[in-house]
């Protein structure tokens, strides 16, 4: 199959600046316009200096100074030291803008490049469209063949009725295709939604339809002909095939972050496709501390992230993918020979790797698979372990960075048994259905898209998801580049983030540290306004646990021990999507979860928190209140976060907060 590559990875370049505002798409032109205003600003601040620079050409006898002020010589007054000081710094400055346009012109051009390069494409909606009414009258036709069969009339009446529900609609479906996808975000999910309840009813009566079909088979009065032709009408015409059904979605919020000017057509042409991304050839690298490495793909704001497939796994199981990723760069095959010895156990006994884990299980919490190889090799001394059981053909280097991916993979594995995961059940799958439950809940943008993909990658391919670069600084990065002392908390910033612990007390999310969160901030001055969230590692959710009250692991519940609301306020806008959810849509949205008793964990979530916010806003007194979104502000950060710590917090919002005042040798709220 050819492949389908998702977007051209831009070269290299300076990082843009960040969004204006959390929730916009960066328009280029605008950011090109406020580049020049801010030009002309700096322009205006340097015309005394521009003067001076002319007052001592004339002095010199009409001769400029250098390019590039040289270093004060001895005789200059602090004066003059001062003048070519500010004339170098203007000089920087202008070459400072004249990159940022340069850079803004490449986005400009990136961005117009892959719009065109999509534009084709649109060709094949008008296409696609009659397609689907040569469906819609193959549909007509298969009606009257089986309004003709001699069965009985109960039967065919419900064939009959299950295929006229499905040609309602498609027809529905293919009015829509050659509109061009809505710009704002609201059009387009009531869109999306739309289209996937059609898709979702016309395989689920076509499906009813097949199989009373298939009985007909065995009916001796029915030619075998006739029944296999009418199956063959069936496949060709009404099914909306799954690879279309799986990805439409994905394709959908790709081409609306691109803002991408395309039909509905053009994305059921491209969801037909799997998705593959093929970085033969190109540069990658490989970070984090997840099971697997995650690869990262192409540089600056077109970076992606891919993650391979992962699942709860068995000790036995662990210990063999972390043996074979370390033997993996690994360049000799002595080295790799020692490692398998290192790991090989001899019936009913132990394997080295396994006494040395069973030494260290006593001094290592199993959470913390996050030890640098420096740490463990402390660790390992300190224990003894290696030395206790007496390896000598292994270095100690290797060692650690084995012993590093086996904590690593049973950390994974603790946090998903924990929250209610059976051995073997997938992990990548509940990164996208937590994008799908944040685009019901109204807040998509809090939540870094993701989609399952195939890479292919010198000539071997590997099934996983690749997920978009997340706007902003994970916390420590944010401590580093943007100190704390003078914060400034945004009511934006308060909304997501509640939001977003509401959001993980639906999913069972049980891994949301604040390093799987980004923190998109702006710099005013010596004030550091923080604007908006995304966020990122969505995986460790969906189990069959809940819990009613206080934190587990990373999370935070929303209730107490009495299934209260423990929160004053709750935005609007959540709660109204909240609302309007029920076990048909919820199902419908996370196909990509096979086994139904994790989805009807999901709502029986959803289910207690809604009734416990309703009953917080309906007692008597209301112990909650509704807060629109430009309600959120400095009250309510205080109801929020009044003297809670570091050590003492209810939400993500307060533990943040208590975080940096206490970096900043300040008193809680």
């Amino acid at each position: 199959m050819e492949p389908v590559m998702l977007e051209k990875h831009r070269k290299a370049g300076a990082p843009p600046p960040p969004d204006p505002a959390p929730q916009q798409f960066a328009d280029p032109i605008q950011q090109q316009q406020t580049a020049t205003v801010q030009l002309d600003q700096e322009q205006e601040t340097a015309e005394p200096v521009q003067a001076t620079l002319q007052a001592r050409t004339q002095l010199t006898d009409g001769i400029p100074p250098a390019e590039e002020p040289m270093a004060p010589s001895a005789e200059l007054t602090e004066a003059q030291k001062m003048e070519l000081a500010q004339i170098s710094n203007k000089r920087k400055r202008e070459k400072r803008t004249r990159e940022m346009r340069e850079e803004n012109r490449q986005r400009i051009q990136a961005r117009q490049q892959r719009v065109q390069e999509r534009q084709p494409e649109d060709v094949r909606a008008e296409a696609y469209q009659a397609e689907r009414r040569n469906v819609i009258a193959g549909i007509l036709d298969i009606c009257k063949q089986v309004d003709q069969l001699a069965i009985a009339q109960d039967k065919k009446e419900s064939i009959i009725r299950n295929l006229q529900f499905s040609h309602t609609m498609l027809q529905s479906m293919t009015a829509q295709l050659t509109r061009t996808i809505p710009r704002d975000q609201a059009s387009f999910e009531t869109f999306l939604h739309m289209l996937y309840h059609f898709i979702g009813n016309i395989n689920e009566n076509s499906n009813l339809v097949y199989h009373k079909l298939e009985e007909l088979d065995g009916d001796q009065a029915i030619p075998p002909d006739t029944v296999k032709s009418l199956l063959r009408a069936m496949v060709n015409t009404a099914y909306i095939d799954n690879t279309t059904r799986m990805h439409i979605q994905d394709v959908a919020w790709q081409a609306f972050y691109n803002r991408e000017q395309v039909t509905w057509g053009t994305l059921f042409e491209r969801a037909k496709k799997e998705q593959v991304i093929d970085v033969t050839g190109q540069k990658t690298g490989r970070m984090g501390q997840a099971m697997s490495a995650v690869i990262t793909i192409g540089t600056g704001e077109d970076t992606k992230f891919f993650k391979e497939d992962e699942r709860i796994q068995s000790d036995a199981e662990i210990i063999h993918d972390a043996r074979e990723e370390i033997k993996a760069g690994l360049k000799t095959e002595k080295e790799r020979q020692n490692v398998e010895r290192f790991c090989h156990a001899e019936e009913g006994q132990l394997s080295q790797m396994e006494q040395v884990i069973k030494l260290l299980d006593e001094k290592v919490d199993k959470t913390k698979g996050s030890l640098n190889n420096t740490d463990l090799l402390k660790l390992l001394k300190q224990t003894g372990a290696l030395a206790k059981v007496g390896v000598k053909y292994l270095s100690k280097e290797t060692a650690a960075k084995l012993i590093k991916a086996v904590l690593r993979r049973r950390m994974a594995t603790s946090i998903g048994k924990t929250l209610g995961l059976e051995e073997g059940e997938g992990l990548s799958e509940r990164n996208i259905a937590t994008v799908r439950m944040a685009s019901l809940l109204g807040m998509k943008e809090q939540v870094v898209h993701s989609q399952q993909v195939k890479l292919i990658q010198d000539g071997s391919t590997r099934s996983g998801f690749v997920m978009n670069k997340a706007r902003g600084l994970d916390y420590t990065r944010l401590n580093k580049q943007a100190p704390p002392g003078h914060d400034e908390y945004t009511g934006e910033f308060q909304r997501q983030m509640m939001n977003l612990q509401l959001l993980d007390n639906i999913c069972g999310q049980f891994d949301r540290h604040l390093n799987n969160v980004f923190f998109d901030y702006a710099k005013q001055g010596g004030q550091v306004q923080l604007r908006g969230i995304m966020g990122i590692d969505n995986d460790m959710a969906f189990g069959t646990k809940y819990i009613t009250s206080g934190t587990h692991i990373h999370m935070r519940s929303c209730m107490d021990e009495k299934d209260n609301y423990i929160f004053p306020v709750v935005d609007r806008d959540f709660y109204e999507h909240l609302m309007t959810i029920d076990s048909d849509i919820l199902f419908g949205e996370l196909t990509m979860i096979q086994d139904d008793k994790y989805k009807r964990a999901v709502y029986y979530r959803l289910n207690r928190i809604r009734t416990a916010i309703t009953k917080a806003l309906n007692g008597n007194p209301p112990t909650c209140r509704l807060v629109d979104k430009d309600g959120w502000g400095e009250d309510t950060l205080k109801e929020l976060c009044k003297g809670e710590t570091t050590e003492k917090n209810r939400s993500y919002l307060s533990r943040l907060v208590a975080c940096r005042r206490a970096l900043a040798g300040q008193k809680p709220l």
